[in-house]
C-alpha cells in the first residue's frame, strides 16, 4: 500500500511539474514584450498562451485574441482559467486539460487543495489540486466522513466502507455514528455497533431487530443450534433465534430441552421428540443407559453375576432347553445381539422381574416369561405363556426392541404385544418406569443392577 502510495504521489508530482515546465515556457513568452506585441499586432501567428494588454489577462490563439476561450492557461504565476477569452478571478470550479481534471479557486488552480473540496456544484475527492476522478471510499471533512465514488461524493451510498481504522457504516453517503444492525460485503455479514464493525462480538447479539450468532463480529448466518447470552441460552436456525423452536439441543454438555427457541431448565420429566423419549432433569438430558447398541458384558460375567446372588432353578434343568445358567445366559446373549439389543439390557430386567429366576409374583415358572409380558396389576392370573426359555427370552427381547427401536425385527415374531407398542417410544432403560411397568422409578431398578452386573 505505501509502495501504491509513493508511485502515485510521484506521478502526481511528475504531473506538476511537467505543468511548472509549461507555465513557465509560456511566462517566457508572455514577457519578451516584442515578440508578442509582435504576436498581438498579428505579426507572428504561431502564439498561443496568455497576454496582459495593461487592463486585463487576455488569451491569444493563433497570434489572435480568442474572445471565446473558456478553460486553462498558464503563465510563470500559476495555472489560470480563463471565460469568454479574459481570466475570470472569480471563478472556482473544475476545469480539464490533458493531465486531468483541477480544482480552481478564485480563477486559480489551488495546489494546496487535498481532501474534500466543494467545487460549486458538487463535493470532489482533491490531491494537490488534482481531482483524483479515480478514488473509491472514504473523506472527511468538518461535517464528518463521507463516501466517494469515482472522485464524486455519493449521496446515494448505504453499506459499508474502511480505511485504517477499521470498517464503518454509511447511510446515504455519510458515516453514521448512530447505526446498530447488519452490513453485508463480498465476505458476508457483519454486526455493527454504532457505526463500525464491533470484532468483539461473539454468541447470541442483538442485531437490529434480530438475535443473531455473531462470531467476532461476523454473522453465522448458515449457524443451526445453541449459542447463550446474559439472558439465557436460545436455539437457533440459520444464525437467527428461532422462537417457534421446540426441541432437543446438544453442546459440549449435553442434551438439552428447547422450547419456545429458549432452553428450559425448569422442565423436568420425559419428552417424545421426533419419535424418541428423552428423560430431563431441569432441562437436562441425564446420564441414559440405551437399549441398543453393544454389550459391555459377557456370557461369563453374566453367569457369575447369577451365581454370587442365587441358584439355578432345578425346573429348568430337565425343562425348557437350558440345563444350566451357562446356557441360559448364553441364548440371552445370541438373541440379543441377533436384534441389536444389549444382553445386559434384558438379562437384568429378567433378574428383576422374576427375581433372580425364583418367579416369587404373579408369574409362574412354567410359562417361560421372563419379563412380565402381559401381565397386569389388576388381573395377577393374566400374562402370556410361551412354549421354552429361548422363545421366552426371545420375546421379552423384540418387546424391548419394540420400545427402543423403529427397526424391523431379524427373527420371526413371537412377541404377541409386539404391535401393541409405540415404537421406539422409550429408548434407553430409565425411561420404561410407567411404559413397562406401571412403576416410575422400574427403568432406574433396572439400571442399578446394570451398574452392579458391569462392575461385578
Amino acid at each position: 500500500m505505501k509502495l501504491m502510495h509513493k508511485v502515485q504521489l510521484s506521478k502526481k508530482m511528475s504531473t506538476a511539474f511537467i505543468m511548472s515546465v509549461i507555465a513557465v515556457f509560456v511566462m517566457g513568452l508572455c514577457f519578451y514584450t516584442p515578440k508578442v506585441n509582435a504576436a498581438y499586432r498579428g505579426w507572428d501567428s504561431q502564439y498561443t498562451g496568455m497576454y496582459y494588454d495593461g487592463a486585463d489577462w487576455i488569451y491569444v490563439e493563433n497570434g489572435q485574441v480568442n474572445p471565446s476561450y473558456t478553460g486553462m492557461a498558464c503563465n510563470f504565476f500559476g495555472w489560470w482559467y480563463f471565460n469568454d477569452g479574459k481570466l475570470d478571478w472569480t471563478y472556482t470550479g473544475e476545469a480539464y486539460n490533458v493531465f486531468g481534471a483541477w480544482f480552481y479557486e478564485n480563477g486559480r488552480l489551488n495546489w494546496d487543495a487535498n481532501g474534500m473540496i466543494y467545487t460549486g456544484t458538487k463535493w470532489r475527492m482533491a490531491n494537490g489540486g488534482h481531482i483524483d476522478t479515480g478514488y473509491t471510499g472514504m473523506a472527511n471533512n468538518w461535517w464528518g466522513w463521507w463516501y466517494f465514488v469515482n472522485g464524486d461524493l455519493d449521496f446515494n451510498y448505504t453499506g459499508m466502507a474502511s480505511n485504517v481504522f477499521g470498517w464503518w457504516y454509511y447511510t446515504d453517503g455519510n458515516l453514521n455514528w448512530t447505526y446498530t444492525g447488519e452490513g453485508q460485503n463480498v465476505f458476508g455479514l457483519w454486526f455493527y455497533d454504532n457505526g463500525r464493525i464491533n470484532w468483539d462480538a461473539n454468541g447470541a447479539c442483538l442485531v437490529g431487530s434480530k438475535w443473531r450468532m455473531v462470531s467476532g463480529g461476523h454473522i453465522e448466518a448458515n449457524y443451526t443450534g445453541m449459542a447463550n447470552n446474559l439472558w439465557g441460552w436460545w436455539y437457533f436456525t440459520n444464525g437467527e433465534i428461532n422462537w417457534t423452536y421446540t426441541g432437543i439441543g446438544e453442546n459440549v454438555f449435553g442434551i438439552w430441552y428447547y422450547e419456545n427457541g429458549r432452553l428450559n431448565f425448569d422442565f423436568t420429566g420425559d419428552k417424545v421428540i421426533d419419535g424418541i423419549t428423552y428423560h430431563f432433569i431441569k432441562g437436562h438430558v441425564e446420564d441414559v443407559y440405551y437399549i441398543m447398541g453393544g454389550s459391555y458384558t459377557s456370557v461369563d460375567q453374566m453367569v457369575r453375576f447369577f451365581n454370587s446372588r442365587a441358584g439355578y432353578p432345578g425346573y429348568y434343568v430337565y425343562n425348557g432347553g437350558a440345563p444350566d445358567i451357562w446356557t441360559f445366559c448364553q441364548i440371552y446373549w445370541e438373541e440379543c445381539v441377533a436384534e441389536g439389543v444389549r444382553p445386559e439390557v434384558a438379562f437384568c430386567q429378567a433378574m428383576l422381574e422374576t427375581g433372580y429366576l425364583s418367579f416369587s409374583g404373579h408369574v409362574c415358572i412354567e410359562a417361560f416369561n421372563f419379563a412380565g409380558i402381559g401381565a397386569v396389576d389388576s388381573s395377577p392370573g393374566s400374562y402370556n405363556w410361551f412354549t421354552d426359555v429361548r422363545t421366552g427370552i426371545r420375546a421379552q427381547v423384540q418387546h424391548l426392541k419394540a420400545y427402543a427401536s423403529t427397526d424391523g425385527l431379524v427373527n420371526p415374531c413371537v412377541d404377541p404385544r409386539f404391535h401393541y407398542v409405540s415404537r421406539g417410544c422409550s429408548p434407553y432403560v430409565e425411561s420404561l418406569g410407567g411404559r413397562w411397568a406401571s412403576g416410575a422409578d422400574y427403568g432406574n431398578k433396572i439400571r442399578n443392577l446394570i451398574n452392579a452386573l458391569l462392575s461385578s
